[in-house]
């Protein structure tokens, strides 16, 4: 996520125990995923809104070994950590989403 964006957003600092708990799951994503997974459009595009959670979600949901990104390219099977955070992530309203990425990025001190 770009400051900017988070500026832009009002620059939500929710710091409580699911974002600073969510923002340890981003850490632990971000080792295994290094540009977010099925959680990109959250994590890095900071679409924080619950349409795009769930989205992500229910993608990792619906996820088959038939499952094609688009221009037909194989989806990989999601991973446990992402589907940890998916579930945190979709369990907050958008500003604890939003200030969990913060508090991941180093922008809050939580």
């Amino acid at each position: 996520m770009c400051y900017g964006c988070w500026e832009e957003e009002g620059k939500p600092s929710i710091v409580n125990e699911k974002t600073k708990a969510a923002a340890a799951l981003i850490e632990e994503l971000y080792e295994e995923q290094p540009v977010g997974g099925y959680l990109h459009i959250v994590t890095d595009d900071m679409n924080c809104e619950q349409g795009h959670i769930d989205y992500c979600v229910e993608s990792m949901d619906d996820w088959t070994t038939d499952s094609k990104w688009p221009g037909d390219k194989p989806m990989p099977e999601p991973t446990d950590i992402e589907r940890r955070c998916g579930a945190a992530l979709q369990d907050m309203t958008d500003e604890e989403r939003t200030s969990s990425i913060a508090i991941w990025e180093g922008w809050i001190d939580a």
